[in-house]
Order: C-alpha cells, then structure tokens, then sequence
C-alpha cells in the first residue's frame, strides 16, 4: 500500500487527498445503507474497527485494520452499483488516515493495473476470512477464541517463536466478543479456561505461552 501511495504523488496533488488524525474511540466515518463511502481510506498509523450491521440486532461483522490496510472500497464503484453497506468505523488507539479521491484513485489504478492487483489479492484474503468466520459461527466459544488469537497474531505480525507472545492490549474481552460473535460472557469463560490449561498467563494484556496448544484447539472440529 506504501507503494500505491508513493505512486500517487499525492504531496504534489493535495486537492485530492485529506489526512486527518483521530483520538482513541473516536468515530471515524459512519455510512447509512443510502450514504456510500466517498472516498478510499488508508491507515497511515494505529489501528482501528470496522462493524459491519445490517440490523439493530443483527450479528455484526467486526474487523480489525492496521497501518496499510484500507477500507471504503464501495467509493470505487459506479453510485449505481455500489454495494449496499451500514457500517462503522472507530480509532482503537490514536490514529491517521489519509482520505483519497475516487476519481483521482482510480485514473492512477488505470494506469498502473498492478495496484488494482494487489488491492485485489487483499480482498481475495479478507473474502475467504470472512468465509471461516461464518463457516464456524455456531461453534464453541473455545474454538472460535482461539481462531480470533491466532488471527490477531498473523494481521499483527507478532513473532510466534518467542516462548512468550504477548497481544496488543486494546484488545478487550468485548472485543474479542465481536470478532467471534460471541458474547462477552462466554469469552471471558473460555479465556479463564485457556489460562487454567496455562496456554495464556493472563487476559489483560493476552500472553500467550503455549501457541500449538491453542493450533490445536483451533483445528479441533466444532
């Protein structure tokens, strides 16, 4: 995404680009299902949550997104195609997110189809995600936590052979409960339940010392 941005030019363009800066918990951008995103968004520092509801109680779509991750991609779609989408997105921690005009966006994709590659290969991933998420919805919370833990540790790039990982600690028990869908009360069991088994020492930050214990939890059939 780095290379996209560098691509742009966008120090020489600024008409086309906002940069913002966000506090933690702040409300970043909120879209009705009538009100698409305008603009492509990248996150230039922190991280943040996009919750995806398609009804008051409904089980939303929680995703996590880093530094170079993005988000607003129905802003690249034709307004009479774009997907019908009510989500939220909120600062995690303190933040910077750089806003890019669509049309400027997408002249430069045009011209360069490799970026159009790699955003491409990125949603492939996030796709096939969500498709696990929804495969094992109705699994045990065990399960579904130690998947969440797991996937944390790969979006961010933590080491895995130190003895001890240790989770970034923003990440709350009711967090945890939307990433699984789970509720926040059974979350919380299934975290006393990994640190009775010694396969985390504590909940607040998450140290994790014993990650093939929970490879293994997260292999085991629902």
């Amino acid at each position: 995404m780095r290379d996209l941005l560098n691509f742009l030019q966008l120090e020489l363009f600024p008409d086309h680009f906002q940069r913002k800066a966000f506090k933690k918990n702040e409300t970043i951008f909120q879209s009705a299902s009538t009100d698409p995103a305008q603009a492509f968004g990248v996150v230039l520092d922190g991280v943040i949550t996009v919750e995806n509801q398609s009804a008051p109680k409904a089980s939303a779509f929680y995703q996590l997104l880093k530094k170079d991750d993005f988000f607003g991609l129905e802003a690249l779609l034709d307004n009479e195609t774009h997907l019908q989408l009510s989500y939220k997105i909120l600062a995690v921690t303190d933040c910077e997110i750089i806003f890019i005009d669509r049309d400027y966006l997408l002249d430069h994709l045009y011209v360069e189809p490799k970026f159009f590659h790699a955003i491409l290969e990125r949603i492939s991933g996030e796709y096939m995600i969500l498709m696990r998420r929804y495969a094992t919805v109705n699994a045990n919370p065990s399960f579904k936590l130690a998947n969440a833990l797991l996937e944390i540790i790969r979006i961010f790039e933590l080491d895995t052979s130190s003895s001890t990982i240790v989770l970034p600690d923003f990440l709350s028990h009711q967090m945890l409960a939307h990433l699984t869908q789970s509720s926040r009360a059974r979350i919380t069991i299934a975290l006393n339940d990994l640190r009775k088994q010694k396969i985390i020492t504590q909940t607040r930050p998450i140290i994790i010392r014993d990650i093939e214990a929970l490879r293994q939890i997260s292999s085991k059939k629902c």
